[in-house]
C-alpha cells in the first residue's frame, strides 16, 4: 500500500467529536462552583460558554449547566440556574472572540499526528487535513488549516514516540483516539 493511501486510512479512522461529547469534556475541565469563593462567577462563566461559546439557547444550555452544577457546593437551585443563563444570554463576552467560538473542534491533534508521525511537511499534509476538515461539524473557520500545521510542526508530541512513528505500521484496524483515557 502506498504511503499516501496510509495516511488517507488513518485520517479517515479518525472520528470528529460530536459537540455534545465536546460540551461534556469542556465542562469537566471547568473549576467547580464553590459558594463564597466566586462560585456565581465561575457558574455565570460557564454559562457564558455554552450560550456564547457553543451558540446554545438558554433552553439548549440547560442540561450542561445541570450536569455542571453537580459539582457545585452547594447545587445551584432549578431558578438559580435559570437565572444564570437568562444573564449569560443578556451579557457581551469580554474576550472579545465571536459568538459561537468554542463551536469548531481544533483539528490540531489531527495536524500533530500527520506532521509527526508521519513526518510530513505542513504542506504535503494539507490535503489530508482539508479532508478530514470536510467531515468536522462545523468545519474549522478559523485561519487556514496551513497555519495550523505549521503550529503543529512546531509543537512538542505529549508522547514519547520518535518522529515518523506511524511510518513503519499503521494497522488497518488502528482506531485513532485523540482524547485516550
Amino acid at each position: 500500500m502506498k504511503l499516501a493511501d496510509r495516511i488517507q486510512r488513518y485520517v479517515d479512522a479518525i472520528q470528529p467529536a460530536p459537540l455534545g461529547e465536546r460540551i461534556t469534556r469542556y465542562l469537566a475541565a471547568c473549576p467547580e462552583a464553590v459558594s463564597g469563593r466566586g462560585g456565581h462567577i465561575a457558574t455565570l462563566k460557564v454559562a457564558v460558554a455554552l450560550v456564547h461559546g457553543f451558540d446554545l439557547s438558554p433552553e439548549r444550555a440547560r442540561p450542561f449547566l445541570e450536569v455542571y452544577n453537580q459539582r457545585c457546593a452547594p447545587p445551584w437551585t432549578d431558578k438559580e440556574l435559570a437565572h444564570k443563563l437568562r444573564e449569560a444570554d443578556k451579557l457581551s463576552p469580554k474576550n472579545g472572540k465571536p459568538r459561537g467560538w468554542l463551536l469548531a473542534e481544533s483539528p490540531l491533534h489531527v495536524a500533530i499526528a500527520l506532521v509527526h508521525g508521519f513526518d510530513l511537511s505542513p504542506e504535503r499534509a494539507l490535503p489530508f487535513l482539508e479532508r478530514y476538515n470536510q467531515r468536522c461539524d462545523p468545519p474549522w473557520p478559523y485561519g487556514d488549516l496551513l497555519t495550523v500545521l505549521r503550529e503543529a510542526d512546531e509543537a512538542t508530541p505529549t508522547h514519547n514516540r520518535p518522529r515518523g512513528w506511524l511510518l513503519e505500521s499503521t494497522p488497518s484496524h488502528y482506531r485513532y483516539d485523540p482524547y485516550p483515557a
